[in-house]
């Protein structure tokens, strides 16, 4: 008994790559037009994009760059050279395609000046941030990938800094370019101390002011005279020793954690004839310093 079986039509199969479930714009996407019969080389191809047809007739359909109009239900079908096989469209595949999300950059801390030596932090935050990695350039060239969104710099160099999102699954692009932060570092910078008055009549008192010329955040501010002094207090005696009494005195500042500081300050004097006399410490904008 001979037993024949007609093949029914020839149907399509589409498929996508890659095959995530979150395709971002500027991502790269491949459509696949696959029938089961013969070699492609055998078929002619239809393809659809919300069922308005496209201009390509080649068994694949490539978009290099996707936009968000590029979303839409995607199908294709076969059609045979000899024209003898019926085709049949293949079953829709929906492409959803979403803006990258933004990356914003920050700079901890935020100080206006950044002096040789201090160590910053760059943190780049990005919204729905998980299975990626934190990509840290550098006048747009590459200086850190982390798992982590921040990024240390020990010491702190000169530089205009971004950051993005990379894919963990294939190191794509996942987010926008962030924002742009300026890093200009600036030379170590001396404290600077002023002394009102400097030559004194006995029972005088004498402020000693001591601030930072290029940066007035975060500091710290202690005085020294002769051993160590810390400014704990808001002021104290100085005992003369002799008919007149020289003093010499130099401050410095500090901040941040880890502790980074100014250099020294010029050496002040005072100059007093016979009484002791009153000494207190001042910030630059005269709140007394604890």
């Amino acid at each position: 008994m001979l037993v024949l079986f007609i093949a029914g039509p020839a149907k399509a199969v589409l498929t996508i790559q890659p095959k995530s479930s979150q395709i971002f714009s500027g991502e790269s996407v491949t459509f696949r037009c696959n029938i089961q019969r013969g070699d492609v080389t055998h078929w002619k191809y239809t393809w659809s994009k919300d069922d308005v047809d496209l201009p390509t007739r080649k068994h694949k359909y490539e978009i290099s760059e996707v936009k968000i109009s590029d979303s839409a239900a995607y199908r294709c079908l076969g059609t045979h050279i000899d024209q003898k096989k019926h085709p049949k469209w293949s079953d829709i595949v929906r492409l959803t395609v979403t803006e990258r999300p933004a990356a914003v950059l920050t700079l901890q801390p935020n100080w206006p000046q950044i002096f040789s030596g201090e160590t910053v932090t760059l943190r780049c935050d990005i919204q729905g941030g998980e299975e990626i990695e934190y990509a840290f350039y550098n006048s747009g060239k590459l200086v850190s990938t982390k798992t982590e969104p921040e990024y240390r710099i020990d010491p702190a160099k000169n530089g205009l800094y971004t950051c993005e999102g990379l894919q963990k699954r294939n190191g794509l692009k996942h987010s926008q370019t962030s924002n742009v932060i300026q890093l200009t570092v600036l030379d170590q910078p001396q404290a600077v101390l002023s002394v009102s008055p400097q030559w004194l009549d006995p029972g005088d008192s004498v402020t000693l002011s001591c601030w930072v010329k290029e940066s007035s955040t975060g500091w710290r501010f202690f005085w020294y005279r002769t051993v160590p002094y810390t400014a704990s207090e808001d002021s104290y005696t100085l005992i003369p020793t002799g008919p007149s009494h020289t003093g010499g005195y130099v401050c410095r500042a500090e901040r941040g954690d880890p502790v980074y500081d100014t250099l020294y300050s010029k050496p002040q004097f005072l100059c007093q004839m016979k009484a002791p006399i009153s000494v207190h410490l001042m910030k630059k904008n005269h709140q007394r310093a604890w």
